[in-house]
C-alpha cells in the first residue's frame, strides 16, 4: 500500500450524514512551525455538522471534496523545521485552528505546533477525544464569566460536549450548579455533579429561578435566559441561532446597552496553553471525559447521524484504526 496515500472522511457534496464516506488521500507534510500527527481518535461536534449540511455554504464555498473533524488525539509522528517542545512518540490532543478548517477524520493531520497539548498520563487515547472541546467550557466560565465560588450557575444543554465539561466545572470551582437536559440524561448530569437537575420541556426558563452566571449552548431563547441574570449577573453563549441569525446577533448587539447583563458570545480556539490547563484540570480530578457512543472510522456517518438526532450523553466519539 502506497504509504503516500491515508484514509480520511470525505464529502463530494452537501448534505445529511450519508454523504460521509471513508476514502482515500495524500498523506500531509508538516510545514516549518507544524506537526504531523497520527490520529487515534476524535469526537463529532455540532458546527462540522451545519458546515457538511450545507447551512454555510458562502463561506464554505463548493469545492470537494471537503473534509470533517475538528479535534484529535494521537501521537505526535515527525516534527517541522524549527518545532521545539514535543518529540516524536508524545500523546498529543489539540484542536485545528479557525483558519484551518476540518480535516482531523483521517489517519495523520498536521497541525501548528502552539495548537497541541501533551495528554495527561493514564488517560486512554479514545476517552480523551471527549476532552478537548471542554477548553470551551473553561474559558466560558472562568475568563468570559468569571464564576465565582457560592454563585448560582445554570448550564443550558448539560448533557452535550460543552455543557458536561460545564457542570464538572461548575461543581470544581465552587458554584450551586443547575443543569438542562432532556429527562432521559437527568440522571446522568446528577452524576456530573448538578445540585439540582431539570428537565427543558417541561419547565420554562422563568420557572427555574435566579443565576449568578447562565452558560447557554443552545443559541435560542436569548432574552428568556437573560432574564434569569441577578444584578451583576454573567451570560455566554457558544452557539449561533442559525434560523434566526440576524435577530440573535441584534439582540447580542443590543444587550451591551439594554437591559440586564450583557450577552457575550465567543467561539473556542484553543492554544497550547489552553490545552496545558485542561491537562491540568483532568489531573486534578475536576473533568473526566464522557463518552457515550465509540464509533469506528468507517461509521463516522453514523456518529454525525446519531449527534443529529439528539440525546447525546457526552460525546460521540470515532476510533481511527
Amino acid at each position: 500500500m502506497d504509504d503516500r496515500m491515508m484514509k480520511a472522511v470525505l464529502y463530494d457534496r452537501y448534505g445529511g450524514p450519508d454523504v460521509l464516506y471513508a476514502g482515500r488521500v495524500p498523506r500531509p507534510e508538516p510545514a516549518r512551525g507544524e506537526v504531523l500527527v497520527k490520529v487515534r481518535a476524535f469526537s463529532v461536534n455540532g458546527g462540522e455538522s451545519i458546515v457538511r449540511a450545507g447551512r454555510l455554504r458562502l463561506p464554505s464555498g463548493r469545492k470537494f471534496p471537503k473534509r470533517v473533524g475538528l479535534d484529535f488525539t494521537g501521537e505526535v509522528a515527525a516534527l517541522g523545521a524549527g518545532v521545539t517542545g514535543v518529540a516524536a512518540g508524545d500523546r498529543v490532543w489539540g484542536v485545528l485552528g479557525r483558519t484551518s478548517g476540518f480535516g482531523s477524520a483521517a489517519e495523520y493531520v498536521t497541525v501548528p505546533a502552539e495548537r497541541i497539548g501533551r495528554l495527561p498520563d493514564g488517560l486512554d487515547l479514545v476517552d480523551a477525544a471527549a476532552l478537548p472541546v471542554a477548553t470551551t467550557a473553561i474559558t466560558a466560565l472562568r475568563d468570559k464569566a468569571g464564576l465565582r465560588p457560592g454563585e448560582r450557575l445554570l448550564v443550558r444543554g448539560a448533557a452535550g460536549g460543552v455543557g458536561n465539561a460545564a457542570v464538572q466545572l461548575g461543581r470544581a470551582y465552587g458554584a450551586e450548579v443547575t443543569a438542562l437536559a432532556r429527562a432521559a440524561n437527568l440522571d446522568f448530569v446528577r452524576g456530573l455533579g448538578a445540585h439540582r437537575a431539570v428537565d427543558h420541556w417541561t419547565v420554562r426558563p422563568a420557572e427555574l429561578g435566579r443565576f449568578d452566571v447562565v452558560l447557554d449552548t443552545a443559541g435560542t431563547d436569548l432574552r428568556a435566559f437573560r432574564r434569569l441574570l441577578n444584578p451583576g449577573g454573567r451570560m455566554v453563549t457558544i452557539a449561533v441561532d442559525l434560523k434566526r441569525p440576524a435577530a440573535w446577533l441584534g439582540y447580542l448587539v443590543a444587550s451591551t446597552v439594554h437591559g440586564r447583563g450583557r450577552v457575550r458570545f465567543f467561539s473556542g480556539n484553543p492554544t497550547r496553553a489552553d490545552l496545558d490547563d485542561l491537562a491540568r484540570h483532568v489531573a486534578e480530578g475536576k473533568l473526566s471525559p464522557a463518552v457515550d457512543t465509540v464509533f469506528p472510522l468507517e461509521e463516522t456517518a453514523a456518529a454525525h447521524r446519531a449527534l443529529e438526532a439528539g440525546g447525546v450523553r457526552g460525546k460521540y466519539v470515532v476510533r481511527v484504526a
